[in-house]
């Protein structure tokens, strides 16, 4: 008599097996008969992780500006870092038209400073007695007054510039960047960024990294595996390619699975920030993605990039709103 060896049924879900059960055949090799209206039910996937925060150097998204700057500097304070002029990084990604005019309402920043500093001097010299007392008369920090009519002026400015450049026509603002130099010729850049819109203020909603590493002396990728935990996309990332982490079990599993969605999130090359870590092209980021971590290395530098897309997704459909409007409310023929 022919013995019947049990067969064992395998569903493949995800890069893991799992046994579901074992069916002894009969001797005419047919299965035993399933209940009616049963069926194999796809097995859950077990999460991967609990929601995980993606810090960068003690900050996080969602965090207060005033915590997240402490935090910053905190993380740093024994790396000797260096705080940068924000001022100079605020339009990396504006269109050229706005770098005028915001480049010009700068210059007349500086102008007005310089200009104050320099009465300053010039009033202290006429107050002086004596020669050497009059060679002590240098150019400092602006009394509280003068730094009240610098502000005044600035927010003057801001007012006048065309709609498309103020500040609030812009997705991200940022309120902290630092620079530190390490050995090796490593130099790390770091910039958080806010919202400028009143309903949106004062919380962190990107965060980006530049570690210039031109000996590559430096496994970023794996530094951050450290601290994230599982990549969610791509699974067996190539040289060079651009590496995501999702915060949330469900924004890492709806991205593997769901490739119209993954699709929609725009993943992928060109890098949405510029080369110095300061501009981030908010027009990659018009759907909902949830938030994540996106990292990618070159031959010459590591870089970051952390960021809240439900917040861009917001702002993308307040400006197309607003588009709208103003679409709406011009002529719809022309008058001869």
């Amino acid at each position: 008599m022919l013995k019947v060896l049990p067969r064992t049924l395998k569903v493949i879900y995800g890069q893991s097996t799992e046994i579901l059960a074992s069916q002894a055949f009969d001797a005419a090799g047919n299965p035993p008969a399933r209940p009616a209206g049963s069926d194999i039910a796809k097995p859950s996937r077990p999460a991967p992780f609990a929601r995980r925060d993606l810090p960068v150097l003690g900050i996080t998204l969602g965090m207060p500006v005033a915590e997240a700057k402490k935090a910053l500097l905190e993380s740093l304070k024994d790396s000797s870092p260096v705080i940068l002029d924000t001022a100079k990084y605020e339009y990396s990604l504006a269109s050229a038209a706005c770098v005028r005019e915001t480049k010009a309402m700068r210059q007349e920043l500086r102008n007005l400073e310089s200009t104050l500093q320099q009465a300053a001097v010039n009033a202290c010299r006429e107050e002086s007695e004596s020669l050497s007392a009059r060679h002590q008369c240098k150019r400092g920090d602006l009394s509280e007054g003068d730094q009240q009519v610098v502000a005044d002026r600035k927010q003057a400015l801001v007012a006048a510039l065309s709609p498309e450049c103020h500040p609030q026509a812009q997705t991200f603002q940022i309120v902290a960047g630092v620079e530190v130099e390490y050995a090796d010729d490593l130099v790390d850049r770091i910039f958080i960024f806010s919202s400028p819109h009143p309903d949106h203020a004062d919380k962190i909603v990107a965060i980006s990294r530049v570690l210039r590493d031109k000996k590559q002396v430096v496994d970023f990728r794996t530094e951050l595996a450290k601290r994230f935990g599982e990549v969610t996309f791509p699974v067996t990332p190539r040289k060079g390619e651009i590496v995501y982490w999702f915060e949330t079990p469900e924004g890492h599993d709806r991205i593997i699975e769901n490739a119209e969605f993954r699709e929609s999130c725009s993943l992928g090359t060109p890098w949405p920030v510029d080369l110095q870590g300061s501009g981030i092209n908010d027009r990659r980021f018009t759907a909902a993605c949830g938030r994540y971590a996106a990292a990618r290395d070159t031959d010459d530098d590591h870089r970051l990039l952390v960021i809240d897309t439900d917040y861009t997704h917001v702002i993308a459909e307040q400006r197309a709103a607003s588009v709208r409007a103003v679409e709406e409310k011009k002529p719809a023929k022309v008058k001869f």
